[in-house]
């Protein structure tokens, strides 16, 4: 129970982090650093700018409160799923991009260690979705819908894909750019 709510906590902090120094860093760096990424469509961009930042401080809060832990968890997973994929994108193109995870106040450019700390806290985040939120949670119930337990399913099929994908994929990527 206590590694559970210090996980919760955890993820729920970083999360909270993350949403707050985008909101601060302003519209324009959020712009800026998804559209570095080259992988959205222009016209999505603006959702992204405007919802990833409440989405983020919402999940971070719900989880350190204790407050619906599980769905807050199973969105966390979500967010931290598609911010993977993002990276692996660019790290497979050997792209230099500024992460912009918390910001443009903590600069960070996207490398195998950011991915790395993505898959753990998704791993936080299946962990918090399936076993709960541990001590001082209130309406921590279950999984029960269908659509719940696909995204949750989808976080740890996702979790496992990526290390593989990366083992098979990035060498050969290395490597034909080498021979260029």
């Amino acid at each position: 129970m206590i590694a559970l709510t210090c996980i919760r906590v955890a993820l729920g902090a970083v999360l909270t982090m993350s949403g707050l120094g985008k909101a601060a860093g302003g519209l324009a760096a959020a712009r800026k650093a998804i559209s570095a990424y080259r992988l959205l469509p222009q016209f999505v961009i603006p959702a992204v700018v405007y919802g990833l930042p409440p989405l983020e401080v919402a999940s971070g809060i719900a989880l350190l409160s204790g407050i619906i832990t599980r769905a807050a968890a199973v969105v966390s997973g979500a967010v931290l799923l598609a911010g993977t994929c993002g990276m692996v994108a660019v790290l497979t193109r050997a792209d230099r991009v500024s992460c912009g995870c918390f910001g443009p106040y903590f600069e960070q450019v996207v490398s195998w260690k950011t991915v790395t700390r993505n898959v753990v806290l998704m791993a936080f985040s299946v962990a918090v979705s399936a076993w709960g939120g541990g001590l001082g949670t209130i309406n921590d119930a279950a999984p029960q819908g269908m659509t719940e337990w696909l995204l949750l399913g989808l976080v740890v099929t996702t979790g496992i894909a990526i290390p593989v994908g990366i083992s098979l994929h990035v060498e050969p990527v290395r490597a034909a750019r080498r021979e260029r």
